[in-house]
């Protein structure tokens, strides 16, 4: 396990998915010129729905994501579709380290 956020560890295949998240966020903001307050706002989102999609889907990989009003999906196809969201004005105010805290517990 490996540091990630204010001390909190989780395993890398984790950290992975929680950067998968946050990758396909930027990208799709980027792309629809959708910007934040702080660079910090796209990590908490991303480590909210990283977050959701391993306790409640066993997701461990992005296949797609979208932006769909204020919520944001990820999908994960094989071997079954799996597809979670969260609102992002809410995900925002969700500190990583949390998020964090809610994986290593699942550890």
């Amino acid at each position: 396990m490996d540091k990630v956020e204010n001390g909190v560890n989780i395993s890398p295949k984790h950290q992975q998915f929680v950067q998968q998240c946050e990758d396909k966020l930027v990208a799709i903001c980027n792309e629809r010129g959708i910007t934040a307050d702080s660079p910090q706002d796209f990590k908490n989102i991303a480590a909210a729905i990283a977050t959701k999609g391993i306790i409640e889907q066993g997701m461990d990989k992005v296949e797609k994501a979208t932006i769909d009003g204020s919520n944001f999906y990820i999908g994960s196809y094989s071997p079954h579709t799996k597809i979670v969201s969260v609102n992002v004005h809410e995900a925002v105010h969700i500190p990583v380290h949390e998020s964090m805290e809610k994986i290593q517990q699942l550890e």
